[in-house]
């Protein structure tokens, strides 16, 4: 976020450092869920330094990336870029295209980690029919994302459900994320 406001300022030099850093985090703390985000805005510095040939590639790359994870906030700032290069080499029609596809993507699910714990949290207490279908999808959700934590927690819902391989996964997964109110909820 810190490269972000940098470039927002238009100061590319402290943008790219800060986006190198995250970039470099991203991949050697094997993060490759969160690399779109910094990936698109390093980028779109480039375009800031008037080199939208440097940029192009690395676009396409972030976008492929957000993609093949499903995720819409991500695919959405990718094909943002996509639209800036398209643009930047005077194809304003495409660059429109890219951006109502882009819109799209970022409207089709509307962050659903958020809701979809909270939402199997309430079905498990009322017996909702659904349940199970939420904590699949939760799962799904999170097993493509790398969100470690939430998908322990689907897997703690399932378990709830009647899955107790699922409680079993839940336990040693947990046991490699720090966090002592996810202890609580695995028993440790």
């Amino acid at each position: 976020m810190l490269g972000r406001i940098h470039l927002l300022r238009r100061d590319f030099d402290e943008a790219a450092r800060c986006l190198d850093l995250s970039l470099d985090l991203c991949t050697r703390s094997q993060w490759l869920a969160l690399l779109p985000w910094p990936q698109a805005l390093r980028r779109e510095v480039e375009l800031g330094r008037s080199n939208p040939a440097g940029a192009s590639a690395f676009f396409d790359q972030a976008f492929a990336r957000a993609c093949q994870l499903g995720d819409p906030c991500w695919e959405g700032m990718s094909a943002r870029g996509l639209a800036l290069v398209a643009e930047a080499a005077g194809e304003s029609e495409r660059a429109f295209e890219i951006l109502a596809d882009a819109r799209i993507r970022c409207n089709r699910l509307a962050d659903p980690y958020v809701w979809l714990d909270a939402q199997c949290e309430l079905g498990r207490c009322h017996g909702h029919p659904d349940t199970a279908i939420w904590a699949g999808l939760m799962g799904s959700l999170t097993s493509r994302t790398g969100m470690k934590e939430l998908m322990a927690r689907s897997l703690l819902h399932a378990e709830a459900l009647g899955d107790e391989s699922a409680g079993q996964a839940a336990r040693l997964l947990g046991a490699e994320i720090d966090n002592p109110a996810l202890a609580v909820l695995l028993g440790r």
